[in-house]
């Protein structure tokens, strides 16, 4: 039972709009008080509501009852109208969000669209249950499949993607290469015409809804994490302080794109609290491990089993400082254990701060590109940076940043410090995962990225960022 092809290609990419908008409505109702209460209730009915009643289950291992009065969130995105039936409508994404009060993380799972299931006893892939039953059989047949019960759903469409980082005022992204396509007409085009640079950048309406919804040259399992990424940087970004001026704003591109379960004020004060509750905890992004074959993703059930128990019961890695002294014999061992070779100097950079280039590569990964540029801080600030892009294998590529801005909001808040030679570096971690290492001096700002999936192991994210020298 294949879904019905779609026209319009990967249009619901937008699963991070609605989170975003989710978390800053309950921020606002619950700093602002039964005025938003009120207002949030009315944007949420102002759409048909999406009837879950004989789907929803209190009885497998997500439940609320289970879980310590948490809940998991179902969101969609798709190319459905919220004031349509969902027939023929496509779910080219699907992710779900944990929010606990006992958990130290909000855990963030997303579903391959193409994942093998079974519905009706035909054997068919998950998005084909969106454009057959709509939410309600997507519910049951992701029940089936992960065992988790899901408490709610949100299914927003792409229309109000644009408006809605605008109105957020952008969001700055760690983009990992340059995302480039020209539609000529021939098959090898045929697809949405973007281009998107590679390196750290402010990204607004028209380029964000590009960046969060390419596929093509990658996979299932990279665009997902990419959408995830894009989520964990737009939360980091904004806090409640700054949202409330916008509440309503977001409260009506919340009411006109989106269609959900969710009605009354007790469902409503208990996520705002739950999202409060979360504001301070990390997003921790839980792969799928999941194989790629030529028409289905595919999963064992052991896999899918401690994705699940990740996903419920999050661990988060502890920051702790060590020094490691600098002794050569050590160095070599660590490039040799860590699968790293000699690196060559990137392309020649008109960089007019400190260019810093890694001496050490993944073995097999070759640059990609190098770019300078300029970056706008807050404040309008022109800052000098560069982007050195390393592919690592098919859609996935690390990179270095360079930039003189000494406090850009992705080197918030690190996890850890850590002494790697004669200097001392940020880390960011993802779980138990390096994500991110940085070099902060007076001078600016240089980091090395990992792969949107994490690619590349903590011993040679660290052995990568140590590398780094003067060109």
């Amino acid at each position: 039972m294949p879904a019905p092809s779609s026209h319009r290609g990967a249009l619901g990419r937008l699963v991070a709009a609605c989170a975003i908008v989710f978390a800053c409505c309950a921020a606002g109702v619950v700093a602002v008080g039964a005025n938003e209460l009120h207002a949030t209730a009315r944007a949420l009915e102002a759409q048909p509501r999406v009837d879950l009643d004989g789907v929803l289950t209190s009885t497998t291992s997500g439940s609320p009852a289970a879980s310590g009065s948490g809940r998991t969130i179902l969101l969609i995105g798709s190319d459905h109208r919220a004031k349509t039936a969902s027939r023929n409508a496509r779910s080219d994404t699907m992710m779900l969000v944990r929010l606990s009060p006992r958990a130290k993380a909000v855990t963030v799972l997303s579903i391959p669209r193409d994942l093998k299931v079974t519905i009706k006893g035909q054997t068919a892939k998950l998005n084909a249950a969106y454009a057959y039953g709509g939410a309600p059989l997507t519910v049951k047949t992701l029940r089936s499949v992960l065992g988790v019960s899901v408490d709610h759903v949100i299914d927003v469409d792409f229309a109000g993607f644009r408006g809605l980082v605008n109105e957020l005022g952008c969001v700055y992204t760690d983009v990992d290469r340059r995302y480039f396509n020209r539609n000529d007409g021939t098959p090898a085009t045929n697809f949405a015409s973007i281009d998107v640079q590679a390196g750290y950048q402010r990204l607004c309406g028209a380029d964000a809804l590009d960046y969060v919804r390419y596929r093509h040259g990658d996979n299932d399992l990279v665009r997902a994490a990419r959408q995830q990424d894009f989520l964990r940087q737009a939360r980091a970004q904004f806090g409640v302080a700054e949202l409330l001026g916008d509440r309503h704003a977001l409260l009506r591109l919340l009411g006109e794109n989106t269609r959900t379960d969710i009605r009354g004020s007790k469902q409503i004060t208990t996520l705002a609290k739950l999202a409060v509750d979360a504001a301070d905890k990390p997003v921790q992004q839980v792969p799928f491990p999941a194989t790629i074959g030529p028409s289905y993703v595919t999963a064992t059930s052991a896999q899918i089993k401690t994705t699940v128990r990740r996903f419920l019961h999050p661990t988060v890695a502890v920051a702790q400082a060590t020094t490691e002294k600098p002794r050569r014999a050590k160095r070599k061992k660590t490039a040799r254990a860590t699968g790293l070779v000699a690196a060559a100097a990137p392309p020649s950079l008109d960089a007019p701060f400190g260019f810093l280039y890694p001496t050490r590569r993944r073995s097999g990964a070759a640059y990609d590109s190098a770019r300078a540029y300029t970056i706008k801080d807050g404040q309008g600030t022109r800052h000098a940076a560069y982007r050195l892009s390393v592919r690592a294998a098919l859609g996935e590529y690390y990179g270095v940043q360079g930039t003189d801005w000494t406090d850009p909001p992705i080197l918030a808040a690190p996890d850890e410090q850590r002494t790697l030679g004669d200097r001392t570096f940020d880390l960011y971690y993802d779980g138990s995962h390096l994500r991110r290492v940085a070099l902060r001096t007076s001078e600016g700002s240089w980091w090395v990225t990992n792969t949107l999936t994490l690619g590349l192991s903590n011993a040679q994210m660290l052995a990568i960022a140590r590398s780094l020298r003067a060109a």
